[in-house]
């Protein structure tokens, strides 16, 4: 069957099948990834439907004086690392200074706003993902990769005679995480063996991204980009109103508060918004800004991008990106002279299309492909391995093994990342950033954990247990060595998160895994003269818990 495809038309956003399909999908992405979201508006106005869409659709017949509703801003915890003092139990970042609580501006969007976005992104969604290739394409060949560039939020389609189309009937948005994240990782070293040993030239691999990428992309910026997909004979009123709803302004009640992440963050205006990080068609349209960038990477391909330097491959995943290159001989070529000319040129190409974006330097790295200055290390296969492993079903034994490579997994990415810091030029380098790593781990454990332990024996009940083998003469385990386990797993997860605030999801894996009541003691202030605070970015929390309809969302 082929999918329905929606057409860039105002009056189409006013038809009740799209506003219905624009909700549904709206409401199942906020429930299961805004972990911020007001719920009591979610289900508010799933009894109210007709009446909450009738409303919408009013407000959409005259465009011209559409108004968003001010974003609330939900400051969030930003990687970095923290500590408990010893003397006054004080948790609080360890750099030392006025903004040393780094933060992400999460956003409440209202969610009429969020229903309208996304009706605009199902218009679109052929259009867009079309443009952009089917990231299920074959990666062996390079004219196959250079019909892709972008892997990261790609809408779930169908392919047609060379054509994507979304299925906008079904609750399914967005393509798996893992399984595009997979290809991209996989790309670099496709592509890298492809050029390896080619009349003596070397390959390297740049690992970059850009610098808060979604809070620098303004709103002039963003209805330009949209104006480049724009044809002939489409609705221009459609646009209109495009460039209207992506366009939020701060609540005046959270000034100070954008005030201070401004200055965090080096942003010399950041009073509107245009892909608030909460919004459910903000990853799309973050790929409709990077179309043209995106078609830039695509035409270097196979080219010369500098004297000696080649640009064999380059894919991106959201904000991050990789790039494969082949250099010449010459002695001069370093891996840091290498970098500094790769990331020149891209500098070059962010000017032309994209002036507001940046490249992070602390972020900007390089690695060697099959040489001894500074090797890739490819934990991407051993997820991949443990992946297949948990998908693949698995007794109690087996089980065990994925256990056991999950926590090895997490053992040797911290010890590569505890060797990148130290800063030795020739330390290996993941391909794959710690966060990712530990979130994986911390799921593929909590599934394994719940899948084995019913299947193992309880040692109060099993006389000799302790000296039972299974297998080839392994000692058989129970469910009490198994909790134990999941206990020091767990405890590791919750001690990760309080190193790194940013990593919740690492913390709510850890209290399900283990939700002991003495995980949930009292913190204290650097006075420590009251108890259940903590030393939080913006001080007092009390100070904010009563304004107008924040506590109710946070």
């Amino acid at each position: 069957m082929i999918p329905v495809t929606l057409c860039p038309r105002r009056d189409l956003l006013c038809e009740e099948y799209v506003l219905v399909q624009a909700w549904k999908k709206t409401a199942a992405y906020i429930r299961y990834h805004n972990w911020f979201s007001d719920t009591l508006a979610l289900d508010r106005a799933a009894v109210n439907l007709p009446q909450f869409l009738g409303e919408l659709r009013e407000r959409l017949q005259s465009p011209e004086s559409w108004q968003n509703s001010p974003l609330r801003i939900i400051p969030a915890p930003k990687s970095q690392r923290w500590s408990v003092r010893s003397a006054s139990g004080a948790w609080e970042p360890v750099e030392k200074s006025s903004t040393a609580g780094r933060l992400r501006p999460l956003a409440h969007v209202d969610l009429a706003d969020q229903v309208v976005a996304t009706a605009l992104m199902l218009c679109l969604a052929d259009r867009v993902e079309s443009s952009q290739g089917d990231p299920r394409s074959p990666i062996g060949h390079e004219q196959s990769r250079k019909r892709v560039v972008s892997y990261g939020n790609r809408l779930f389609c169908d392919a047609n005679e060379g054509e994507l189309h979304h299925r906008w009937g079904s609750a399914k948005l967005y393509r798996s995480y893992f399984q595009d994240y997979r290809t991209f990782l996989a790309r670099p070293e496709v592509a890298a063996e492809a050029n390896f040993n080619a009349n003596g030239n070397r390959v390297f691999v740049v690992h970059s991204d850009f610098r808060q990428f979604y809070d620098r992309v303004r709103p002039n910026f963003l209805a330009s980009a949209m104006r480049r997909i724009h044809r002939e004979g489409d609705d221009s009123d459609f646009f209109d109103l495009a460039t209207s709803v992506l366009d939020w302004t701060w609540d005046s009640r959270d000034v100070q508060e954008v005030g201070i992440y401004a200055k965090q963050a080096e942003l010399s205006d950041f009073k509107r918004v245009a892909l608030p990080q909460g919004l459910v068609a903000s990853g799309f349209f973050a790929n409709v800004f990077l179309l043209s960038f995106d078609a830039r990477l695509q035409q270097a391909i196979g080219t010369e991008i500098r004297p000696e330097i080649k640009l064999a491959d380059a894919c991106r995943y959201v904000d991050d990106l990789r790039l494969t290159v082949v250099v010449g001989a010459p002695a001069e070529a370093t891996a840091e002279h290498v970098k500094n000319e790769v990331c020149a040129w891209l500098d070059e190409i962010l000017n032309e299309e994209s002036t507001c974006l940046t490249l992070s330097a602390e972020k900007t790295k390089i690695t060697v492909f099959g040489g001894d200055e500074r090797p890739l290390v490819r934990q991407s296969a051993r997820m991949r391995r443990i992946q297949t492993a948990v998908s693949g079903g698995f007794d109690a034994l087996g089980g065990e093994d994925i256990l056991d490579a999950i926590q090895g997994l997490m053992r040797s990415q911290e010890a590569l990342s505890m060797a990148d810091d130290s800063g030795w030029q020739l330390s290996p380098v993941s391909d794959v950033r710690d966060e990712t790593v530990a979130r994986f781990a911390a799921a593929r454990f909590r599934t394994t954990f719940r899948s084995i332990r019913p299947l193992l024996a309880d040692a109060a009940d099993t006389d000799g247990v302790a000296n039972k083998t299974v297998g080839l003469g392994r000692p058989a385990r129970t469910r009490q060595d198994l909790d134990e386990d999941a206990q020091a797993f767990a405890l590791g997860l919750i001690q990760r998160w309080m190193e790194d605030p940013s990593n919740v999801r690492l913390l709510r894996i850890g209290l399900d895994l283990w939700p002991a009541s003495t995980l949930h003691g009292e913190g204290r202030t650097a006075q420590g003269a009251q108890k259940g605070r903590l030393v939080l970015p913006f001080g007092d929390p009390e100070s904010r818990s009563n304004r107008d309809g924040a506590s109710g969302r946070r």
